[in-house]
């Protein structure tokens, strides 16, 4: 979420390192309980995403906060794909579609508007990338579910043009 961190909206998004201290630091605690393990805490410790197959069923975790507007240390201009999120999406939406398995996306900071005060949560040029692969015709039909928490409330969104048998 926007305040896991020491400082609200902070994630150092440098893609060049092979993990972030802070987010390898959160994995580190949660496998010592037994929370995490270790082929989820290395996809965790890089860039605060991570799958995890139940059943018939797999949830792919995504680390929203790299997108939000209040994001800090911003960037100028923005990473395209910051921390490899959006294609580590995709591959994953690809290998369901692969598997004909069913897929529940799950984040804190949600795509689109903010209800109460309707403004941006994301900046747009991610809300659009994240839109063209959860829309994908080959790929959103495996999108069973798609769950977001920060607003506050209770709120069911659709995507626009979305197909019929995607969540």
């Amino acid at each position: 979420g926007n305040d896991d961190s020491k400082i609200n909206y902070y994630l150092d998004v440098n893609t060049s390192a092979a993990s972030n201290a802070w987010l390898s630091t959160i994995a580190d605690v949660l496998r010592s309980k037994n929370l995490m393990d270790e082929p989820t805490a290395e996809s965790y410790s890089y860039g605060g995403y991570f799958e995890k197959q139940m059943g018939n069923l797999t949830l792919l975790s995504l680390n929203t906060l790299i997108y939000s507007l209040w994001h800090i240390p911003s960037s100028d201009p923005l990473p395209l794909d910051p921390l490899h999120q959006f294609s580590w999406l995709r591959e994953r939406l690809q290998k369901a579609a692969q598997e004909k398995r069913r897929i529940w996306i799950v984040g804190h900071i949600p795509p689109g508007l903010e209800t109460a005060g309707f403004t941006s949560l994301w900046h747009e040029e991610y809300v659009q990338r994240y839109l063209d692969i959860v829309t994908d015709p080959e790929l959103a039909k495996w999108v069973a579910a798609q769950l977001y928490g920060h607003v506050h409330a209770d709120e069911f969104r659709l995507l626009p043009g979305g197909l019929a048998e995607a969540g």
